[in-house]
């Protein structure tokens, strides 16, 4: 392709109405992932025995549905703004989800917001505002058949090595809890599930522009993006709800949009190769505010006031217990303190012992 900043109705008009839809299908979703969260804690507050079904992390009830669907309905408008305006100016936008969740989530929720957090969501902000004034506002034209044979091309191809390595790592560290990384955790999850958003986002903006272009892909070509993003798009529902049972929706939920913008950002510069559509200057620019979104995700957890304590929602099902690393097993003593016990036991059974104070 090649960057197009003419076809009809000028681009940037189109680029405004793209810009507008984003804006409101990101209130759309943060209200919808606030409502996930309430019920996820609704749930939590309940005694076991009373609590609804789950497949991983993914609660079957109508409070959680009710915030799925609304989440959902907002996917024809992101649809309309890929389609309409470059990815890399459509993703920064996601920061209106971070000013929604300050603004509404205390109250939704009733957990608590530091001044320290308001802080960082705010550099965050003006760290997007940069990203979006200096990303391309035009961008490089594919049909369905050239964006098929993207996945071929050195940048698209070494992001996914690059990225997956960084995906099975995390995934690992997460669901098996290891010690080392307990501090990191929450980055980690929220990463899972910015990565998957991120990669149906790209099917997202696929569809829209085989719709424009179908090229000579066929039907299965054309198929391909819409089963490519749902695929992401359940992967991604779940690590933002297997988060939401861990920590406070006003913490996890905006290191979640944020990563998320910033890998929707990257991801839709590198495979529709809108990089080549931006100047030096402004590529540093936009370089310089994803840096700053992301080093602000990394403070937000040691800026943040926890709010009353809440036990983790063990993950019922088979699913959830494979993702926590369970096998139906009682955790057992390690090392040393299975020989002590064992050594405990073996005195207790002498002949003639008799217990103290017989």
């Amino acid at each position: 392709g090649v960057c197009d900043d003419q076809e009809g109705v000028s681009a940037a008009q189109w680029w405004y109405v793209g810009v507008a839809a984003a804006l409101f299908g990101y209130c759309i979703t943060s209200v919808g992932e606030l409502l996930q969260k309430r019920a996820q804690a609704q749930d939590a507050a309940l005694p076991p025995s009373l609590r609804a079904e789950r497949f991983g992390a993914i609660l079957l009830s109508k409070g959680w549905f009710a915030g799925y669907i609304m989440t959902l309905s907002s996917l024809p408008l992101t649809m309309t703004s890929l389609a309409l305006a470059p990815e890399s100016i459509i993703s920064p936008l996601g920061a209106v989800t971070l000013i929604m969740f300050m603004v509404v989530g205390p109250r939704l929720l009733g957990e608590n917001v530091a001044w320290k957090e308001v802080g960082l969501v705010v550099v965050i902000v003006g760290a997007v505002a940069l990203t979006t004034v200096a990303g391309p506002k035009v961008e490089k034209q594919f049909t369905s058949t050239q964006l098929l044979l993207q996945w071929g091309q050195t940048g698209p191809l070494c992001m996914e090595v690059v990225v997956g390595v960084m995906f099975a790592f995390c995934f690992f560290h997460v669901h098996w809890e290891t010690p080392r990384f307990e501090r990191y955790r929450i980055l980690m999850t929220a990463f899972l599930g910015a990565v998957c958003s991120a990669q149906s986002s790209i099917g997202y903006k696929a569809v829209g522009e085989a719709f424009s272009d179908p090229g000579e892909a066929g039907l299965a070509g054309f198929l391909f993006f819409p089963v490519y993003s749902v695929i992401f798009a359940v992967a991604q529902v779940h690590f933002m709800n297997f988060g939401l049972t861990e920590y406070d929706g006003v913490l996890f939920l905006p290191i979640y949009e944020a990563l998320g913008i910033v890998f929707w950002t990257v991801f839709g510069m590198i495979f529709y190769e809108e990089y080549t559509c931006l100047t030096v200057l402004r590529g540093v620019e936009f370089t310089v505010g994803l840096a700053v979104t992301a080093a602000c995700c990394a403070l937000l957890p040691a800026a943040h006031r926890p709010s009353a304590q809440q036990r983790p929602v063990p993950l019922s099902g088979p699913v959830g217990g494979l993702l926590r690393g369970d096998t139906g097993l009682e955790a057992k003593p390690a090392g040393v303190e299975v020989a002590v016990q064992v050594v405990v036991w073996a005195g207790s059974q002498r002949p003639g012992r008799q217990a103290v104070g017989d």
